[in-house]
């Protein structure tokens, strides 16, 4: 979340809140910084070293934590390649749940131990969805609790009303059956989704035989293979996990004569018991299998299926908790008879579940499906302890905390002590208050995440919440405890940063509960998040811990940040360090499970905070101007600039002149004559020479004491800088008084040259070793870059230029064009420093066999394939078992000398398709333990992993012998009294092996600066000076030094020349004049407020703002009458309520309803105008008058109008809607392609045809009968779409005639229009009648009847043109009446086509000047319409959110 500003509105006003940004806490700061040695980036091996030192992560390679940050990167920055993590980058990753979360993930017990050895995941009533009485049956919570990870499913099965059929329901209760096959076949589907150890089925059956016999079948049927089924009578012992892994188990209680037939061959040795306590303890059991009435008989199939058998206990407790020789069983207690056994029968309980298994179900009077405190049962090693998983409350999360362990598989491996027995068949005795066995320190960070899942108001509706984290640790009585962080005021990301320890007893059940609620006044505090963790899975380090909701789901985003004692978790814990005597630096080890300690106090060099000020101190002339132009004479005039490097000497140079130079040891003033020593790797600070040769003698001592006490060589001792704690050897304690460069020993004090200096050049070698150097006189601090002028090349070597030797490397920003490691392309980054990146090229590779071929990136070409290689080997009867290779397969690894098992029996020649014979005898080989050997017969496959043969052993401090099996470890409880190195503590670890480890306790010792305390853990000698530095400055910060801590107090501030540079808070800063540096805050301003009011009117009042406070980084000496110099800033008033008249909107917003109203007042009103805000329905618009828009509007009654889909003419028959429409059923009428038919379609399905489907539909299949458009015939194809085809082609017969139509002949209709197109005519053009006269010229016969009256026939040629010729005329048809006139219209003067031309190029230049003018006003219309609408929002939030 980013900073900024989050308004509430109360009472008609705004409450601002300021946002918190997301910064990493100090100690996320100080392990960066330490794991890369100060640098801003972390690499790889950083991160490596981080998760190695920090997060206790073993074996972790540089490739593997370079896999992590590049999965980090991808997500923060998909889009930038980067190989490195930036403080941000490496804070974010930390919130990564599944890289850093609390616990791990991945199955880690022992999974092949018997089944009594763990704690399973049991459900009870599994098929419920709500309360115990009248809630449905279902198989769906079934199947939310498979995918949880719940082992033990419970079905309660009774006949249906019928007695055919099996139902699973609660008896006696109104609760609605499911079928048994329904939930059998759900339980198949999804045992396994989650883990894949075995899920065990409970069967409370109320049956009789029959039933029970299709019971068998229906689960043989349904379960098949994954069925496991014992195969001779009840079990010896119970199988493993491993074992079953993806196999289903029956447990039921086995009909009432087979039971009775077992109990026949035991010996009856509990006559002798004190019945009368069996006769006061009543035993309150679910009844496993219903009534055994006298004449049922169970079907041998149905007891065969039976894994697990169940036990009745006739209220005889004790002799029901009787371990039995070798027979394994399942009993069931009630929580009430749990709690009555467990306080009279407590060993007894822990003694049976090391050979049974116990199962503890939730009373009865639980109707609401709550659920019981689940320590009491695993305390005494219950197995199965029974929980509803539809309910939910703090001892679901108990339940659900316990089984994250081991992975989330369901299996959870019980401690050792309950396991065991001791010499005289002891066993774990709850009831015992135990030694403290370790130490959890706790530390809460932060935490984040509910303004993405909660909104804005889920908490406070007024304010943002007010978080508090409360810790609970649950376990055995004695550990059970809870903390409380404070409540963090208004702030969605709270910071608590708070520490809490828990002494625990017992680890292995303990339970780390954390809640988050939000803190309220008036009401029960709001919850806010929830989680569970197991004590002994909690990982080491830096950790994210998720939270869930009330149900156990897991939130999205809310998350804490923690850290532990020996587990780093995701809500913060601090982090240990520790001074080694023999180096006195300051780190951060490895986390131990008992210690944790305070992070180290972050602090900088002087280097880093000189670095700080050089923007204001390396432009300002220093007093003494001309010592310090003779010292950077030199350097200026060949680098031609001031160079951030010279910043640490003037900053000493300002230090001497104000006489402020102190010692770090002794916080004493350094005079100009005093002896100095001064460190010249890192922090260059200046020390007295008598107090740093007496630190370094205190320091190697210690170091060479620690070395000794522990057997080491103490001739390597070493000594630490006070400051920047870089080790010197012991031989490199200052002896002799030198100048800053060292030339000079005892350099004569000289007030024309700078203090303990010999005021020669320097003429030290510069850094990066480039061969020239130092130019400026002998000075304190490092040496500035080199700034001679030397020719060198870019990282690529492409360019040669003249660079400044200090910053002689570069880039050309070219592309760099070197040839990559395949060879083959070229580099095409930007020129870079370092190694080129991998070959990117994308190309076609084979496969190292050669089978396939693949498209990869160059630089992964060599590959290898999928594909088995399944070559014949050299014997020619097995395959090649490799997968994809190079070269030959080689020869058969079954050839050759071959040996039994145990490797005793050696065979010759024997074929390699023949199994090798177990020689008989003991196998001999080593065990795990190194020392025993294997006892068995030669066998196959691994030796027995756990070594049971007892062995006497002795404890690591040597106080106690004891016979043990030889897999076991002896630990005494003896405490260790011996001294730790630092001299105070006694080390009381128990069982000691002399090697005790530093003290963890933090020193706390107030050092010499009277301020701060020793962070440090417990040492010995004198604690380190305070690294705090304190900067003196005038009250304007232009004029300042660095002083000790501690030496404040006794030092002046610097007189300071210069104009006051303390900006006024008014809003007059810029025309306000400007005055000195003075003491105390600046006079207030007198000009007019003129401050704008949130509505934008402007204040009248004279200027009431804020009163600038003095600069807060100084330090004055205390004076009685100047203590109110150190005052906070005192804000002025704020403007009073706006007084102008505005007009103000209707509460429906409408545009021409505005009232005139007083700017300040808030009260709104309702114009009588219609609402007009869209419905609910999304297609019209609220015709209610005026009315507050948080008011629902009305709802819509008119029919529906919108577009069908698909598309379709006819409107929908609903009233109006916002879902889709439903189908058209309208039938719609659709013409033939020729006209002649119409056809009749269903609207949605004509609509779905494609365009193909309804071209079909709608041809007619009969003839086209449409007209020609080049003759006078009818089209003779079938009915079709678009224009006829080939008119031209026409195969008609048509009667030609002459013009005097004497002579006649038959021809084909194409013949005729080829004729017409000859002679210059169109066919189209020719009438009906008149078609094909005039194509055949006349002959004799036609002459004859010429041979009239020659007046006669002149007669008639004028007549006839002159009564015809308008005629004609008329029924001419337009296309050649208009082809005329074109054509009359051609026969212009040229002229009138000049004329024409200069007509149309007007036309087209206004109409273009039109166009250019249409676009400029319109451009300018819609940047007025902009600019007024952004007018009008920005009065809008004004009038929303007024200025408070």
């Amino acid at each position: 979340m980013k900073g900024g500003y989050q308004y509430y509105k109360m009472f008609g006003f705004n409450r601002k809140f300021k946002i918190t940004e997301r910064r990493p806490p100090p100690d996320v700061i100080s392990v960066f910084r330490l794991c890369t040695n100060g640098d801003s980036k972390m690499s790889p091996d950083h991160f490596r070293r981080f998760l190695i030192e920090f997060q206790g992560e073993e074996g972790v390679t540089v490739d593997h934590a370079k896999g992590i940050m590049v999965q980090v990167l991808n997500q923060l920055r998909p889009n930038i390649s980067l190989s490195y993590f930036t403080l941000d980058d490496f804070f974010k990753y930390l919130f990564f749940n599944h890289l850093n979360g609390p616990i791990t993930s991945e199955v880690h017990h022992d999974m092949t131990a018997p089944l009594q050895h763990y704690f399973i995941y049991t459900g009870h009533n599994s098929y419920l969805t709500g309360n115990q009485l009248n809630s449905d049956c279902s198989e769906v919570p079934i199947i939310k609790a498979l995918h949880k990870g719940v082992r033990v499913i419970e079905l309660d099965l009774w006949p249906n009303s019928s007695k055919d059929g099996i139902h699973v329901l609660h008896g006696w209760t109104m609760t609605t059956p499911v079928a048994l096959e329904k939930c059998l076949k759900s339980i198949k589907e999804h045992a396994f989704v989650n883990s894949p150890y075995p899920v065990i089925i409970t069967l409370e059956d109320h049956l009789t035989p029959n039933l029970q016999a299709k019971v068998a079948e229906m689960v043989t049927d349904i379960f098949g293979d994954m069925l496991y089924c014992p195969k001779a009578g009840d079990l010896d012992e119970f199988p493993s996990p491993e074992a079953l892994k993806h196999h289903v188990l029956l447990s039921t209680k086995p009909p009432k004569e087979h039971f009775e037939r077992i109990n026949d061959n035991q010996d009856d040795n509990m006559s002798n018991l004190n019945h009368d306590l069996s006769q006061f303890l009543h035993i309150d059991f679910e009844d496993e299998n219903g009534d055994d009435k006298p004449g049922q008989k169970t079907t041998p199939e149905y007891i065969q299926l039976i894994g697990i058998h169940a036990a009745k206990a006739n209220k005889e407790l004790r002799k029901a908790l009787t371990v039995g020789s070798g027979k394994g069983k399942r009993l069931s207690l009630s929580e009430q008879t749990l709690e009555k056994a467990a306080s009279l029968y407590g060993t007894d309980l822990v003694r049976f579940t090391q050979k049974n298994i116990l199962r503890v179900f939730p009373k009865g009077t639980r109707v609401t499906s709550s659920n019981f405190k689940p320590l009491l049962a695993w305390m005494h090693g219950a197995q199965m302890v029974a929980s509803n998983m539809q309910g939910y409350g703090r001892s679901l999360w108990m339940m659900h905390g316990m089984f994250r362990s081991n992975g989330g598989c369901g299996y959870v491996k019980k401690p050792d002590f309950l396991m065991g027995r001791g010499p005289n068949n002891e066993v774990f005795d709850p009831k015992l208050t135990l030694d403290v066995k370790k130490t959890l320190k706790v530390r809460v960070y932060m935490g984040d995440g509910w303004h993405m899942d909660f909104s804005r108001t889920h908490f406070d509706r007024y304010s943002p919440p007010d978080f508090y984290t409360k810790l609970y640790m649950v376990g055995v009585p004695a550990d059970v405890n809870k903390k409380k962080t404070r409540v963090v005021k208004d702030d969605w990301m709270p910071i608590w940063d708070e520490e809490f320890t828990f002494p625990l007893r017992v680890p292995e059940l303990a339970l780390l509960k954390i809640v988050v609620r939000e803190h309220d006044v008036s009401e029960k505090d709001d919850f806010g998040g929830q989680t569970c963790l197991p004590v002994s899975e909690l990982r080491t380090g830096i950790r994210v811990v998720p939270l869930h909701n009330k149900k156990g789901e897991k939130f999205e985003s809310v998350k804490l940040l923690m850290r532990s004692g020996s587990i780093i978790l995701a809500s913060h814990i601090n982090i240990p360090t520790k001074i080694t005597s023999h180096s006195s630096t300051l780190a951060i080890p490895k986390m131990t499970s008992t210690v944790s300690c305070r992070p180290p106090p972050s602090h900088l060099s002087d280097s880093d905070s000189s670095d700080s000020d050089s923007t204001s101190t390396a432009s300002k002339p220093l007093h003494h101007t001309d010592l310090s132009t003779t010292i950077f004479r030199s350097y200026i005039e060949i680098s031609g600039l001031e160079s951030p490097d010279l910043t640490k000497i003037r900053s000493f140079l300002t230090s001497s002149r104000s006489g402020a130079l102190s010692c770090l040891i002794c916080l004493e003033r350094i005079r100009p004559t005093d002896p100095t020593w001064s460190c010249s790797s890192r922090c260059f600070a200046v020390f007295h020479l008598l107090c740093i040769q007496s630190w370094a003698r205190q320091s190697s001592d210690l170091s060479s004491l620690r070395a000794a006490s522990r057997g080491a060589d103490d001739r390597n001792s070493t000594w630490n800088c006070p400051k920047c704690r870089i080790e010197f050897p012991k031989t490199l304690i200052p002896k002799t008084y030198t100048c800053f460069c060292g030339k000079i020993e005892n350099p004569p004090h000289d007030p024309w040259i700078l203090p303990h200096s010999c005021g020669e050049i320097c003429n030290r070698s510069l850094k990066y070793d480039c061969g020239h150097k130092c130019l400026l006189l002998c000075h304190p601090g490092p040496c500035p870059a080199c700034p001679k002028l030397v020719k060198t090349r870019c990282f690529c070597g492409r360019v040669a230029d003249t660079k400044r030797c200090g910053f002689k490397e570069f880039s050309c920003n070219k592309t760099c064009s070197k040839l990559l490691d395949c060879k083959a392309h070229c580099c095409v980054e930007i020129c870079h420093d370092g190694g080129c990146p991998p070959c990117r090229a994308r190309g076609v590779y084979k496969c190292q066999c050669g089978k396939v071929k693949e498209e990869k990136e160059c630089c992964e070409r060599e590959f290898r394939c999928e594909i088995p290689c399944e070559k014949l080997l050299g014997c020619g009867k097995h395959n090649c078992g490799k997968g994809c290779h190079e070269g030959e397969c080689g020869d058969c690894p079954l050839q050759g000398t071959r040996t039994c098992p145990c490797g005793k029996r050696v065979y010759e020649g024997m074929a390699c398709d023949v199994v090798v014979p177990s020689c008989g005898g003991t196998c001999d080989k080593k065990l795990q333990c190194g020392i025993h050997l294997c006892p068995e017969r030669c066998h196959r496959g691994p030796c027995v992993e756990t070594c049971r043969i007892v062995v006497t052993k002795s404890c690591k401090c040597g106080s106690l012998k004891k016979q043990v099996p030889c897999y076991q470890d002896v630990v005494c409880e003896r405490k260790c009294q011996r001294v730790r190195d630092c001299g105070r503590h006694a080390c009381k670890r128990r069982c000691c092996d002399g090697d005790c480890p530093p003290c963890s306790e933090i020193c706390d010792k107030k050092l010499r600066c009277k301020n701060h305390k020793c962070p440090s853990p417990c040492h010995r000698g004198a604690c380190a000076p305070c690294p705090v530095m304190v900067t003196i400055s005038c009250f304007c910060g232009e004029t300042h030094f660095e002083v000790p801590c501690g030496t404040e107090k006794e030092q002046k501030p610097p007189k300071c020349s210069k104009r006051c540079h303390i900006a006024p808070l008014c809003r007059h800063k810029s025309i306000t004049k400007s005055h000195k540096c003075h003491y105390g805050p600046c006079s207030p301003c007198r000009l007019v407020c003129d401050e704008d009011y949130p509505c934008g009117h402007k204040c009248k009042l004279r200027c009431h703002g804020p009163i600038p406070p003095p600069n807060p980084e100084f330090t004055l000496r205390p004076k009685k009458k100047k203590q109110n110099l150190h005052n906070d800033s005192t804000p002025g008033s704020t403007c009073p309520p706006c007084p102008e008249l505005v007009w103000r909107s209707c509460v429906g917003e409408h545009i021409g309803a505005e009232r005139m109203m007083v700017c300040s007042n808030k009260a709104r009103f309702s114009c009588d105008n219609y609402c007009g805000n869209l419905l609910p329905c999304g297609n019209h618009f609220c015709t209610k008058t005026c009315h507050d828009l948080k008011i629902q509007c009305e709802e819509c009654n008119l029919p529906c109008q919108r577009e069908r889909k698909p598309l379709c003419p006819h409107p929908c028959p609903m009233p109006c809607h916002h879902e889709d429409c439903p189908p058209c059923k309208v039938l719609i009428k659709r013409a033939c392609h020729c006209g002649a038919m119409v056809h009749v379609f269903g609207c949605l399905y004509f609509n779905t045809l494609s365009e193909e489907e309804q071209i079909a539909a709608r041809s007619c299949g009969g003839p086209c009968h449409r007209k020609l458009p080049s003759c006078t015939h009818l089209c003779p194809e079938t009915c079709h779409v678009g224009q006829c085809p080939s008119p031209e082609k026409c195969s008609k017969k048509v009667v030609v005639r002459c013009k005097c139509q004497t002579v006649k002949k038959d021809w084909h209709c194409h013949q005729v229009q080829a004729a017409y197109h000859n002679s210059g005519r169109d066919p189209k053009d020719i009438t009906k009648n008149q078609f094909g006269i005039g194509l055949l010229s006349c002959n004799s016969d036609c002459k004859s009847k010429v041979k009239a009256d020659e007046s006669d026939l002149h007669l008639r040629k004028s007549i006839i043109p002159e009564k015809k010729e308008p005629d004609v005329e008329n029924h001419v048809r337009k296309r050649k009446r208009r082809k005329e006139k074109v054509q009359h219209d051609h026969q212009v003067s040229t002229f009138q086509k000049i004329m024409g031309i200069v007509r149309k190029l007007l036309l087209f230049v206004v109409i273009l000047v039109s166009l250019i003018a249409m676009a400029h006003f319109g451009y300018k219309g819609l940047l007025w319409v902009s600019d007024w609408m952004n007018e009008m929002e920005i009065q809008r939030q004004r009038k929303r959110y007024p200025r408070s």
